[in-house]
């Protein structure tokens, strides 16, 4: 799962927001409040995300079937 990550001035009054692996942070945070934004907009892409995989791997007679061994559902990032 690859999420990309922004930067807008658009977002305001939000510091963060999340919306189908694209994160987009407002600029000019300190630090910390970058770190705890990221965190909190990386959570609800994986929550997401679960939830569409909890959805596709549900069979016909409504059964889930196991992940694969090995399998990882770890995002990256990339900078636009």
């Amino acid at each position: 799962m690859g999420i990309t990550l922004e930067y807008s001035d658009t977002i305001s009054p939000a510091k963060g927001m999340s919306s189908g692996g694209k994160i987009t942070l407002l600029p000019n945070l300190d630090d910390a409040e970058t770190f705890t934004v990221m965190v909190n907009e990386v959570a609800h892409e994986l929550m997401h995300n679960m939830s569409m995989l909890d959805t596709s791997l549900k069979s016909k007679d409504g059964s889930s079937s196991a992940r694969k061994p090995g399998s990882s559902n770890v995002p990256s990032f990339s900078n636009s």
